[in-house]
């Protein structure tokens, strides 16, 4: 899950994913960067013209991880929901990051 406005204008094959990379300095070697197959924007989200509502993508993988394997790597958590495809009103859902750039 990441801001919609860091996938605008964007294609899944411009961008990947880091995972395992809790602590930054660390050299481990369970730590991964993985291609995105599919950017999934909210339908809804027209940047500045709606003053960045809706500010959210889903980042579909290029790559399955099996997270029994690497413990230290956790999906993200959603807050439940009423009805399906409907968010519960009043939830704060905390804006992500991104980093675009070039590797």
């Amino acid at each position: 899950v990441t801001a919609a406005h860091c996938t605008a204008g964007r294609t899944a094959d411009s961008l990947a994913v880091a995972v395992g990379y809790t602590n930054l300095s660390s050299t481990a070697q369970d730590r991964f960067i993985i291609p995105v197959k599919e950017i999934r924007d909210h339908p809804n989200y027209k940047g500045e013209e709606t003053n960045f509502e809706d500010d959210i993508s889903v980042l579909v993988l290029g790559e399955e991880l099996d997270l029994t394997l690497y413990p230290h790597i956790k999906p993200v958590c959603l807050p439940p929901v009423k009805e399906p495809g409907q968010m519960m009103a009043g939830m704060l859902i905390r804006r992500p990051w991104c980093l675009v750039g070039t590797h």
